[in-house]
């Protein structure tokens, strides 16, 4: 499904404030990188994340629009191997589909560790 403009900064508006608006960003170090559209039309944001217990340095939340929940995937970017030269694969630290809004906070504390909120 193609969105407008004005459709994807509502989503990610509202992806925004269930996570805990500006307070979420200050509280784990997170950075909002970017958004996209998968295969099947759903939007995805992008997250670089902080140090975390996880190790996971990526997350990406997909809103999956007709079922009206999200799904959080975790990633552990590849890095490069100073000595071969070569980059390790991308692992997938954490997988979770079928999220409501509310529990957006609790599963990303659950997986890094890191506090949403006071």
């Amino acid at each position: 499904m193609k969105h407008s403009e004005e459709q994807i900064k509502e989503i990610m508006l509202a992806l925004y404030e269930q996570l805990g608006r500006h307070r979420f960003v200050v509280m784990t170090g997170s950075k909002f990188t970017g958004y996209m559209e998968n295969e099947s039309g759903d939007l995805q944001q992008v997250i670089k994340l902080s140090k975390n217990k996880s190790g996971a340095d990526k997350l990406i939340i997909t809103y999956e629009e007709g079922k009206d929940t999200y799904s959080m995937r975790f990633i552990k970017s590849p890095k490069l191997n100073k000595k071969t030269f070569s980059f390790s694969e991308a692992k997938e630290v954490f997988f979770s589909s079928d999220i409501y809004a509310e529990q957006l906070q609790e599963v990303f504390t659950q997986v890094t560790g890191l506090y949403t909120h006071l």
